[in-house]
């Protein structure tokens, strides 16, 4: 889900009320959306919004800087719930009157996310999370992601080994 703009939710927003799992968000890239308002990323107003193995980044929360600011990566508002296994939220952007860069209110962690900040919501730690502690006066993490692209699937995904190789060819050329 890239390059979307919307006024609340620019890549996803769900409003199901149904109780359960509301909506699925699995193996997936959320990058490059813009909302005016509320979440640039993915906006859960209500129902049980559930991410695995994904990666939110370089999404704009808050866009046009005025009223209702929410978050630039992910938030969460009213009856919604969120939980977060296995994915990256970091690299998104809020503007003037928004909560957080990457996250609002507080999804729930099931392990192993990365977290650029934690600036704007009540995110708790969970097992092998990476958590960037800016509300703390700590730092952004930083996940060192490449550019979106296509690269090894049928989808276009920011390769975390990107840098990696970057950085050791840089290496190697220094050495000569």
């Amino acid at each position: 889900v890239a390059s979307n703009a919307a006024g609340n939710g620019g890549g996803i927003m769900n409003l199901q009320a149904s109780g359960g799992l509301d909506l699925l968000v699995l193996n997936s890239t959320i990058s490059g959306n813009t909302a005016n308002n509320l979440a640039g990323g993915i906006a859960a107003y209500a129902g049980l919004t559930q991410v695995n193995n994904s990666t939110i980044t370089q999404n704009v929360g808050d866009a046009d800087g005025v009223g209702l600011g929410g978050a630039g990566g992910i938030d969460v508002f009213f009856g919604g719930a969120m939980n977060l296994a296995n994915s990256i939220v970091a690299g998104n952007t809020v503007g003037a009157t928004g909560f957080g860069p990457d996250c609002g209110a507080t999804p729930v962690s099931q392990g192993f996310n990365i977290i650029g900040s934690n600036t704007g919501c009540g995110y708790a730690n969970g097992t092998g999370d990476q958590v960037g502690n800016t509300a703390g006066g700590g730092s952004i993490l930083n996940p060192m992601l490449g550019a979106l692209m296509v690269s090894s699937g049928p989808t276009a995904t920011h390769d975390p080994h990107e840098n990696i190789k970057n950085r050791k060819k840089r290496k190697i050329m220094t050495k000569k």
